[in-house]
């Protein structure tokens, strides 16, 4: 017998769903970090996204999330409680952000082993190793100078939307425009003399929507 609910994630839903994200992926650190505030990306995923909670008797007890840009949905989130795990309850929370329609449908795994394996069985394959790098700003030792400059674009030009699109594999002007007005994000180049070598879109609200990446091939 079925004996929880799926509804459409609200944003009264947040602080709950960072609970038991903490609970499952922070708490057994040996030095966990102590809890923050609510992921803004929440929002991202509830605005430009779709995001879902399981609940048993008013509990929050799962929740699962997708973006969807162009031709690639992407898993951002699928987390069950710890005492519904194995139950069967990933399956359908994977199940509502599982695309109808044929694309390119991929995730960040995670290091538990049930949860590649649910994966798999959902026709996704794994293709290479994430690592995810964290750091202390006041440890971070100076770069040696390679002659980079960082220079400010105002607003998004063609060449900045090209650039992200042909890297990221998708283009994705629902993120930019929400970055720009929801995170006052700051797009920047980086520039090696007169040559482009590389692009950040830099918030200092939302730090996840940071992202740097190498020179294109055809440049």
């Amino acid at each position: 017998m079925k004996r929880y609910t799926i509804r459409r994630a609200v944003r009264s839903d947040f602080q709950r769903a960072y609970d038991l994200w903490y609970d499952i992926e922070v708490q057994d650190d040996d030095k966990p970090p102590t809890r923050g505030g609510i992921p803004l990306v929440y929002e991202h995923e509830l605005e430009t996204g779709e995001m879902y909670v399981a609940e048993i008797h008013g509990e929050l007890v799962g929740f699962s999330a997708v973006i969807r840009r162009g031709s690639v949905s992407y898993v951002s989130e699928l987390f069950v409680r710890r005492d519904q795990q194995s139950s069967g309850l990933g399956k359908v929370l994977l199940s509502q952000v599982t695309p109808k329609t044929k694309c390119i449908f991929c995730t960040l795994s995670s290091a538990d082993p049930r949860a590649l394996a649910l994966y798999m069985r959902s026709g996704m394959h794994p293709l290479w190793q994430n690592y995810i790098l964290i750091g202390k700003s006041n440890e971070i030792e100076q770069l040696p100078n390679d002659n980079v400059e960082a220079f400010e674009q105002h607003g998004l030009d063609a060449e900045f939307v090209r650039w992200d699109a042909k890297i990221c594999g998708r283009k994705r002007p629902v993120d930019h425009e929400y970055w720009l007005r929801k995170t006052h994000g700051v797009p920047l180049w980086f520039r090696r003399e007169t040559t482009r070598v590389g692009y950040v879109f830099n918030s200092t609200i939302m730090t996840s929507c940071t992202t740097l990446k190498r020179l294109p091939s055809d440049r």
